[in-house]
């Protein structure tokens, strides 16, 4: 059982709980008010369900306290109800690696420094993925980080975290791989209240610049020829949100949308986006040759793009699943499937193929967590 499923749980017993006479709380008006509850997980807050499944087998303490008088003591006063989770790991720890506080458990103020008890934190900070392998390490200063945080993905790439305050309290940053390669770079200018996100190709030429301002955000896509794809702007007005998108951009769009990839190629013939959505029309329709070869052109006019390798690692589950099993899978899909069905008909050779292309969609170049996991996964059964 995962975390989620012990906090549904309890959030159901708690709402049983509220159906009570005796522990029902009524406003003036003699309605019932909603319980506030708080889950602790390795003293850390949760405030929102994370993409790391807590599993059952993970947890070595778990207590609920709802006693008003205890609950005032521990400093939850204004609860309800806390729930303390405490992973196996946690509790191994020496005494003094569990005072070294977690990212999570640091409270970010207005002036951009971090506190953590109330006072402006100094010190190291450690995150751990609930297995223990550590996921975030670095330092901080009166409050500000001091040189780069350390972050090791769920395959345990490293990537390096950098953050700096200008005179004028402008924030900026950038992340790099384990070689300084930089994959994201930011700056937010106070003044303006302007937040400017870059993201970039493995070659060092920028893939998409994200501007957000006050009145909306201007997004800008090229490729790593300096060509750019795509711009696109979003205003925020008094009668709601308006777009606007350069013409190349709509005609493209509206040509897709009805299947017309062949009139979009004509207008855009180097433009790997239109061959990646003719890819997934031909799996719909079981060209699953076809899609291959699809993908394969978005590689060659675009090599830098990790996520075509990524999908390239997905052609031939798409196709295995399809004959072996009448399954039409989707991306998301993909990863469920290939843990009820390990033996799937795909060639040893296509298996390491597959694996050189998803080692490649796995790295910090790339955002798409599917690839990720399911880089992952195939790794510890040894595809």
């Amino acid at each position: 059982m995962c975390l989620h499923a012990t906090a549904q749980r309890s959030r159901v017993s708690s709402r049983n709980q509220r159906t009570a006479p005796d522990s029902a709380k009524a406003d003036n008006k003699g309605s019932v008010s909603k319980q506030k509850q708080l889950y602790l997980l390795d003293s850390a807050e949760i405030k929102t369900l994370t993409e790391e499944q807590l599993q059952t087998s993970q947890v070595g303490f778990m207590n609920t306290v709802k006693d008003p008088f205890t609950l005032f003591k521990l400093g939850y006063g204004k609860y309800d109800s806390v729930t303390f989770i405490f992973t196996k790991h946690y509790l191994k720890l020496s005494p003094e690696l569990k005072n070294i506080p977690s990212q999570a458990r640091l409270d970010k103020r207005k002036n951009n420094r971090y506190y953590f008890r109330g006072e402006m934190y100094t010190g190291k900070v450690i995150d751990y993925y609930y297995s223990g392998d550590i996921k975030e390490e670095g330092y901080y200063e009166e409050g500000l980080q001091k040189g780069p945080l350390k972050r090791y993905d769920i395959n345990g790439i490293l990537t390096l975290h950098t953050v700096s305050v200008a005179d004028t309290l402008d924030l900026e940053g950038a992340s790099t791989d384990s070689a300084g390669n930089v994959y994201y770079r930011w700056k937010y200018v106070l003044p303006g209240m302007v937040l400017v996100s870059e993201y970039y190709y493995p070659n060092g030429s920028i893939k998409k610049r994200v501007q957000l301002h006050q009145y909306g955000t201007i997004t800008t896509k090229y490729l790593s020829s300096g060509l750019m794809t795509d711009s696109s702007s979003r205003i925020r007005t008094s009668g709601g949100p308006e777009t606007e998108k350069t013409k190349t951009t709509e005609r493209r769009e509206r040509l897709l949308k009805i299947d017309e990839y062949a009139a979009a190629l004509k207008r855009e013939p180097g433009n790997p986006e239109i061959y990646l959505a003719r890819a997934y029309y031909r799996l719909k329709n079981l060209e699953f040759d076809m899609a291959l070869e699809d993908v394969n052109t978005c590689i060659s006019l675009e090599p830098q793009e990790p996520d075509y390798y990524g999908e390239r690692a997905l052609m031939p589950v798409y196709k295995a699943a399809y004959f072996d099993t009448d399954d039409r899978l989707k991306k998301k899909d993909v990863l469920n499937y290939l843990a009820n069905h390990p033996n799937i008909n795909i060639p040893p050779a296509k298996r390491t193929a597959m694996m050189e292309d998803l080692k490649k969609a796995a790295g910090p170049f790339s955002s798409d967590k599917v690839f990720k996991e399911l880089y992952k996964y195939l790794k510890s059964i040894n595809f």
